[in-house]
């Protein structure tokens, strides 16, 4: 992972960054409990236990992808689950525009860039040069 860019004006660099880098890594890499239908009833649901009673859901559906063989065709899942966890952080104003881009730089790298923008001004970049050894 590799910080691209980071500004901030109302909070301190150090704690922003770090705030926004924590919240963003939880998004992403925390078990989101699977939706009904991702996988076969007899199977784990996975997730965190609250997620049954919340309606707010916490962190990502990747591990659900960790099965599948790297292709074109899996690119567009990856950058719609990304976006997906990190959609909490538009519903509470924390940035007015979350960037997700994701592309297949070889036959086992998938990376993704990660762009926090509020007000206009970007405030956090995020690349994962492989996201899938996270997962």
């Amino acid at each position: 992972m590799r910080y691209l860019t980071a500004g901030f004006s109302d909070i301190t660099f150090t704690d922003e960054l770090r705030e926004l880098n924590d919240v963003v890594m939880i998004s992403l890499f925390t078990d989101r409990r699977a939706n009904s239908g991702d996988l076969p009833t007899t199977e784990y649901q996975y997730g965190w236990w609250a997620d049954t009673i919340n309606s707010r859901k916490i962190g990502s559906r990747l591990y659900l992808l960790k099965r599948e063989k790297i292709t074109d065709d899996l690119i567009p899942k990856v950058d719609s689950i990304v976006k997906e966890a990190l959609q909490w952080i538009l519903d509470d104003k924390i940035a007015t525009e979350v960037q997700v881009s994701t592309l297949r730089s070889d036959l086992s790298t998938i990376q993704t860039q990660i762009t926090l923008i509020r007000n206009g001004a970007e405030i956090l970049g995020l690349e994962f040069d492989n996201i899938w050894k996270g997962l």
